[in-house]
């Protein structure tokens, strides 16, 4: 197993797809299998119980994650396109015969939000899928704290915002690469 983590992703188009095009050459080179990669549905609230959402550049792949792991099976009018490194792998992967799955969480579409419990949702289906060993309930507590703060500062935030005039975007949903 490979796994790629970052705080940041390329910021224009060309440094993304040469980025991309290199992580695909390191799968290759170690044979992995498929690629995963993750994102998150925007939302305009905080999901109570965040829903996982899959596409695939593969049908047989997407068929195995819909039968077989906890995804919600509807993704037509609820995910956009999905923009950035978490799609271009996807694109360029099947170019490159390198299968690939897309989890989508819903979170709350504000970039102070962690998106801990869709963050969660997604690890529990690659528990699922892989048997790692996480223990998520643990894992979780810490962070949920940290996000339930940040959450306190980003609504004093909107209130001195609203106060000084400026208005909330009325766009019900969007991906986060």
């Amino acid at each position: 197993m490979l796994l790629l983590t970052g705080d940041i992703q390329p910021i224009d188009e060309e440094s993304c797809y040469s980025f991309c095009e290199e992580v695909l050459k390191i799968a290759k080179h170690f044979n992995c299998r498929e690629i995963i990669t993750t994102g998150g549905i925007g939302l305009q609230y905080v999901p109570e119980k965040p829903k996982v959402y899959s596409t695939s550049n593969s049908a047989i792949l997407l068929k195995d994650y819909l039968e077989t792991m906890p995804i919600e099976k509807k993704i037509f009018g609820v995910v956009g396109p999905i923009v950035g490194v978490s799609g271009i792998l996807l694109g360029l992967g099947k170019k490159r015969d390198v299968p690939g799955v897309a989890l989508l969480a819903e979170t709350f579409g504000h970039p102070l939000y962690l998106g801990v419990k869709g963050a969660q949702e997604i690890l529990k289906v690659l528990e699922q899928k892989f048997a790692l060993g996480l223990n998520l309930q643990k894992m979780g507590k810490e962070i949920i704290r940290i996000e339930q703060e940040l959450m306190k500062k980003t609504k004093e935030w909107a209130h001195i915002a609203e106060q000084a005039g400026a208005k909330a975007r009325q766009k019900e949903a969007g991906y986060i690469g």
